[in-house]
């Protein structure tokens, strides 16, 4: 099981902020984890239903199976590229966009409909509505 505080480690070292052995600062991971919760809750409105409550403490666990670790990763790194400057690389976006489709096939809620029976009756010519 991954923290919130290390999954927002690995993002910051796939984006080159932090080498290995490094943390983030205070700072550094309290704004890991409000654009952490920004994506995943942004990801609802694509149809991507994980059920996503609010991580509140950088020591809560994402509670997520850890295949969808890397991919919720790669595109939080992308995420934060902006807020640090940092040009992510055509390799580190193609592993995002790559993980973002799995999330998106493994979660996605499509919306049911149901129709009104009158409009589904079988027409008989013979009947007096």
């Amino acid at each position: 099981m991954t923290t919130a505080r290390e999954l927002i480690t690995q993002s910051l070292r796939t984006l080159g902020v932090l080498h290995t052995g490094e943390t983030p600062s205070a700072e550094e991971a309290n704004d890991g984890l409000t654009s952490l919760n920004q994506m995943l809750n942004s990801w609802i409105y694509d149809g991507i239903d994980m059920e996503f409550t609010t991580i509140e403490s950088l020591n809560d666990i994402i509670g997520y199976p850890d295949d969808q670790i890397g991919p919720i990763r790669y595109n939080l790194a992308v995420t934060m590229s902006p807020d640090y400057g940092i040009p992510v690389t055509p390799a580190m976006i193609a592993l995002a966009q790559q993980g973002y489709l799995q999330m998106k096939r493994a979660y996605l809620s499509v919306p049911t409909i149901s129709i009104d029976s009158a409009l589904t009756a079988s027409y008989n010519p013979n009947s007096v509505y």
